[in-house]
Formats: C-alpha cells, structure tokens, sequence
C-alpha cells in the first residue's frame, strides 16, 4: 500500500518539489512515487543500513587477511570520496578566498 503523503504532489501543485525520504515504505515500488509527480526521493535509511553491511565486510576481510590490499579493487577509489565532498569546488573555494585574504595583509 502506498503511503498517505505520496498524494500530496497533487495537492501542492507546481509550487513546489516534493521530496520523500520513504524509510517505512520499502515496500512501495518507485514507479508509485513517480505516478504521483515526487520530485525526489532520498533513500537515506537503506543507503546507510547498506554502508554498514560494506564497511563490516571490510572489516572482517582486514581482519581475516591481515590487510586491506585483497579489497581495494573493491571499493570505492579515494578519488570518489573527494569527488563527493566537492573536492573541485572546495579547491577552487580556496584559491579565491585565500588570495583575496593574503592581497589585505
């Protein structure tokens, strides 16, 4: 059964997005969330439960062989992890900001 909120796109019009973090509705296909006009949905709850299962498989593969070299082809690259966090965006941040505040001295 779809959730109660999923029908308050059409309520609210276009005058605004609808965003929906469904943690209870797991069960609810997406193609409901899109039939009812959700703008977006954040699946914050099951992406986090699905991290820990990762992380504990790394842990124990550390554990098991002694080091983390059998799964490194099997993570993410650090380079995703700056990519993530705006990296770019930080670096071109500082260049900006950092030369205006040297130029004041």
């Amino acid at each position: 059964m779809p959730p109660r909120r999923v029908g308050l796109p059409a309520r609210v019009g276009d005058r605004l997005p609808v965003v929906l973090i469904p943690t209870a509705y797991y069960a609810t296909p997406t193609a409901v969330f899109r039939h009812h006009q959700v703008s977006a949905v954040i699946w914050a709850n099951h992406l986090l439960r699905a991290s820990i299962v990762g992380m504990r498989q790394v842990a124990r593969a550390n554990s098991s062989a002694g080091g983390l070299t059998g799964v490194e082809d099997a993570i993410a690259p650090l380079a995703e992890v700056f990519r993530l966090q705006g990296d770019d965006e930080l670096r071109a941040a500082e260049q900006l900001y950092l030369s205006r505040r040297g130029s004041h001295a």
